[in-house]
């Protein structure tokens, strides 16, 4: 998660003593130092790099096998058949 969804579900949780969300951050960064906003970053990078890898992948081969590579007809249907696929 970003530092946005830390401060977020910080101030989701029910009593959470924030007032708004600069004295939630000031808070964090006061308790807890700068790592707490960026904690659960490495898995947020775990779970996107393989996906977008594959997705793209995809998306590419897609567009071959639909022909859409050919720089002298743009045809912009194959584009969006190849990345709704």
């Amino acid at each position: 998660s970003t530092p946005l969804d830390v401060i977020k579900q910080r101030m989701q949780l029910y009593n959470s003593g924030y007032k708004s969300i600069t004295h939630c951050m000031k808070e964090v960064y006061r308790k807890e130092g700068l790592s707490a906003f960026f904690r659960s970053y490495p898995t947020t990078l775990l779970m996107n790099i393989p996906y977008t890898i594959v997705h793209f992948y995809i998306y590419e081969s897609m567009k071959h096998w639909l022909g859409a590579h050919d720089d002298h007809h743009h045809q912009h249907y194959k584009h969006i058949a190849a990345g709704g696929i």
